[in-house]
């Protein structure tokens, strides 16, 4: 029993040492015999550190490393808390400074606002203030189209001169035909070389003087009453006119276009006065219209 007992356990202690490296085997079998001296073929004693511990936690900084990270400034990108904050508050203030105040915004815009609502204009949806603009395009129309009316009379009134000085020339360059010889080169014009005259020297330069004021625009026409009847006149021979003017607008009249360089025929030329009273009935009624709606028409 005793034998087989201590065979048993030393079983157990050489499965024990097998498990130990060659000098763990060696120190286990010294430690276990110490009187035992060891044999040839088998490995010195060698003494094992200790075990290490399980790391924990990362250890902390060196001083001499944290200060090396402070004078290069950022380490690996990443910048220092106390700096960022630093920073930050350094770009904030920066902002506040160049932002400018909530009332400051404040007084700019009443200031806008009292000059935009200084000068009315048809935008701002006042009905008055789109009523006077209408009424400044319409008196504008008024003006430019009378002058673009005079130049059409003058060039009218062209062949007017030319025919006459023409017609006793026997060597004219573009010879009137005989049957205008007669009498009827008269009747193609009418009295139009007197309307244009009366447009030209006193009633298209008094109407460029009702755009500095307007009111005297009704007293104008008023006064002129008497010198549109000239008007009268010249529709009545209006008939006569274009038949002549027809048997000779392709052949006569048409050469003395070419020849002063017109853009317009000797018909559209004569025209033009009947178009022009209808012409001032329209921006009349528009401009008194427009007065009404603006309450300026106690003005005219």
């Amino acid at each position: 029993m005793g034998n087989k007992a201590s065979h048993s356990q030393s079983e157990s202690e050489d499965s024990d040492t097998s498990r130990l490296p060659p000098s763990g085997r060696g120190r286990g079998r010294s430690e276990a015999n110490p009187g035992e001296s060891i044999e040839e073929g088998e490995d010195p004693e060698v003494e094992l550190p200790p075990p290490m511990r399980p790391i924990s936690s990362i250890p902390a900084a060196e001083e001499g490393s944290s200060n090396k990270r402070d004078a290069h400034g950022d380490w690996n990108g990443i910048s220092d808390g106390s700096k960022s904050t630093q920073a930050n508050s350094e770009t904030n203030s920066l902002l506040a400074a160049d932002s400018p105040k909530p009332s400051r915004i404040v007084a700019e815009q009443k200031s806008c606002d009292q000059k935009d609502n200084s000068v009315p204009s048809a935008d701002s949806g006042d009905p008055v203030a789109k009523a006077v603009e209408q009424r400044a395009y319409r008196l504008q129309e008024l003006l430019e189209s009378e002058r673009m009316y005079v130049t059409d009379l003058e060039q009218a009134h062209k062949y007017i001169t030319y025919m006459r000085e023409s017609k006793e020339l026997e060597e004219a360059d573009i010879r009137m035909p005989d049957d205008l010889r007669l009498g009827k080169d008269r009747m193609i014009f009418g009295n139009l070389e007197s309307i244009y005259e009366w447009h030209r020297d006193y009633f298209s330069k008094n109407l460029e003087k009702c755009s500095e004021n307007p009111v005297e625009l009704g007293n104008l026409f008023k006064k002129s009453e008497r010198k549109f009847q000239m008007y009268v006149v010249y529709c009545q021979n209006k008939p006569k006119s274009e038949y002549i003017v027809s048997e000779h607008i392709d052949t006569y009249f048409e050469e003395i276009r070419l020849k002063h360089g017109f853009k317009l025929r000797l018909t559209d030329l004569l025209i033009k006065p009947i178009q022009r009273l209808t012409k001032y009935h329209m921006l009349l009624e528009a401009i008194l219209k427009h007065s009404q709606r603006a309450g300026w028409w106690k003005r005219l």
